[in-house]
């Protein structure tokens, strides 16, 4: 069932942001924030790919996600389809869930991952080469 960018912004906060003083609203008027100052956002499935540039020929991209795991990693691997063709040569996510490490396996293309322990958002690190 497709959802509205709405919807699969709240089942993320649901999923991902438990204990944090975040409600829908003030998730999604950040979401909108980001939209209006040039994010660009690409959406495959029930999963949101929010991406900034972060030099000539490399993304950092944050993941707003409504899917079973497997279905995540299907839509995963064709938004890094997308970024290829747009000549996008790697991807970089910083993340907190240390499961996200064991999805990254499944990646069609070369993922390294590690811990980086940056801060709150960023325990770990995922560079895609595409």
């Amino acid at each position: 069932m497709k959802m509205t960018i709405k919807e699969i912004l709240a089942a993320d906060l649901a999923k991902n942001y438990k204990g944090e003083d975040y409600n829908i609203d003030t998730y999604y008027k950040g979401f909108k924030l980001l939209i209006d100052r040039g994010t660009k956002m690409y959406r495959v499935g029930n999963t949101i790919y929010m991406v900034d540039k972060s030099g000539k020929d490399t993304v950092e991209f944050h993941t707003c996600n409504a899917e079973f795991s497997l279905d995540a990693v299907k839509n995963t691997n064709t938004f890094f389809k997308r970024l290829k063709t747009d000549g996008v040569k790697k991807a970089i996510a910083y993340y907190d869930n240390p499961k996200i490490n064991a999805l990254a396996q499944h990646s069609a293309f070369p993922t390294k991952t590690s811990k980086v322990d940056e801060g709150k958002y960023k325990t770990y690190k995922a560079e895609v080469s595409l």
